[in-house]
């Protein structure tokens, strides 16, 4: 008798994922990566189990191979959270888009404004020079 995993049933049973290919476990994977919640926060994906589930009941064993390139992606962005002051105003950062590079900023009065990932470095280096000018 050998316990067999949800995975080893779907790579046993086989059949095509969301993407269109075969599942990853039946084409070439020979071991399982242990995938993570964060990886699928880092994805921005968490909110939807059913979207980020495979046929085992697991997280999606792609999301352990997209991880590097939306780590990499997300560099340039700021962290949720991070407080921007724009026209005036204190905005937080509370989604980023790493497809369309934008930036979604929210004031403390639920206004919305979305940036791009360029005027946001442009207010980076304008901060910068106006603090280099305080000291």
């Amino acid at each position: 008798m050998h316990q067999c995993t949800g995975r080893d049933e779907a790579k046993k049973i086989g059949g095509y994922g969301t993407c269109g290919n075969m599942y990853c476990c039946t084409s070439f994977m020979k071991r399982f990566n242990q995938v993570t919640i964060k990886m699928a926060k880092d994805q921005n994906l968490a909110g939807n189990l059913s979207k980020t589930s495979g046929p085992c009941g697991r997280l999606l064993c792609c999301l352990h191979y997209e991880e590097e390139y939306y780590s990499e992606m997300a560099k340039d962005f700021p962290e949720i959270g991070h407080e921007i002051i724009r026209n005036n105003k204190k905005m937080y950062v509370y989604r980023n888009d790493l497809y369309s590079k934008n930036i979604y900023l929210a004031s403390e009065t639920q206004e919305i404004e979305i940036i791009t990932l360029e005027e946001y470095k442009q207010y980076l280096t304008s901060k910068v020079r106006n603090e280099k000018k305080s000291d």
